[in-house]
Parts: C-alpha cells; sequence; structure tokens
C-alpha cells in the first residue's frame, strides 16, 4: 500500500488526517504484536492493564478507556467466561464491582509486561524513531492529554 501523504500530498496540511493516519498505522502494528496473545484485543490487555494494580471498579475502567459501560459490561463478560479476570463486590460499596485479573491474566501481563517483550513491542510500534525521538514523542502526547484534562477539570470546577 503506498503512503496516502505520497498518493495525496494536500493531505500534508491536514494535522488532523496526519494524527488519524498515525491511529491506523499503531493500531494496526499493535494488533500485529499481540496476535501471540489471540484471545486478546487491544482493549482486553487495557482492561487488564487498569485492573491490575489499581483495585478499580468496571465503571472506573469503561470511563478511563472512555468505553460505553454496557460495552464495558459485554467485555468483561467475555474476559471472565475465558478466565482472564473476575469481578468481585466492592467492599464498602456492594453496588460496585471491582475487576481483577485471575491468575491466567496475571500470567499473560506478565508475559506481556516481560521487560524484553515490552521494549521489543515499543520498539515496533513506533519504528524507525530513535529512542531520544520516541522520549520525546511520548513526552508530547502526555503534554496534549495533560493540558486537555486539565482544561476539562478546570472547566468542571468553575461550571459548579
Amino acid at each position: 500500500m503506498k503512503n496516502p501523504l505520497e498518493v495525496a500530498p494536500g493531505l500534508r496540511r491536514s494535522l488532523m488526517f496526519q494524527v488519524d493516519l498515525l491511529h491506523r498505522v499503531l493500531s494496526a502494528r499493535a494488533d500485529a504484536a499481540l496476535r501471540e496473545h489471540d484471545e486478546l484485543s487491544r482493549r482486553s490487555c487495557w482492561i487488564l492493564l487498569a485492573a491490575k494494580d489499581e483495585n478499580l471498579s468496571q465503571a472506573a475502567i469503561a470511563d478511563a478507556l472512555g468505553v460505553n459501560r454496557n460495552v464495558m459490561v459485554l467485555e468483561l463478560d467475555r474476559l471472565e467466561a475465558a478466565g482472564w479476570l473476575k469481578r468481585v463486590k466492592h467492599r464498602d460499596n456492594r453496588r460496585e464491582q471491582i475487576v481483577e485479573p485471575t491468575a491466567k491474566g496475571h500470567a499473560v501481563l506478565q508475559s506481556i509486561l516481560a521487560a524484553e517483550k515490552l521494549d521489543k513491542y515499543r520498539r515496533s510500534l513506533v519504528r524507525p524513531l530513535t529512542t531520544a525521538q520516541v522520549d520525546a514523542f511520548e513526552r508530547c502526547i502526555q503534554s496534549i492529554i495533560g493540558a486537555e484534562y486539565a482544561q476539562t477539570t478546570t472547566k468542571t470546577k468553575h461550571k459548579k
């Protein structure tokens, strides 16, 4: 497949198109890297990562991932049926369910998060960037996200 920015050079003027294209490229690379864990989608991995140490409810994970809560319930049902995670009642709020990886879920997380595998995965996502460029790229992403959520929090506070 040809580079869309070479096929239609005018698209270089659209930062949003380039960000969307980057999203598609990185998504495809992430999916390819996760194929060895063929039962797990990117979202499934994110759910397990969110649940790993945080003692989060299914609603909190849905909100953090920007996923509709009904969709999250279906995804959790699938992961629970496959033995990747379990839901337990919150000790202080019986209406909330906490998501916890099972032994099988912890094992796959350990495999995914193994230093050499994580480094290989990270490099495959951002090739051909150097380590310094990747670090700068991550700082840029975190700055944009941080500014957006700081701005949202400030607007919410002022509305009250």
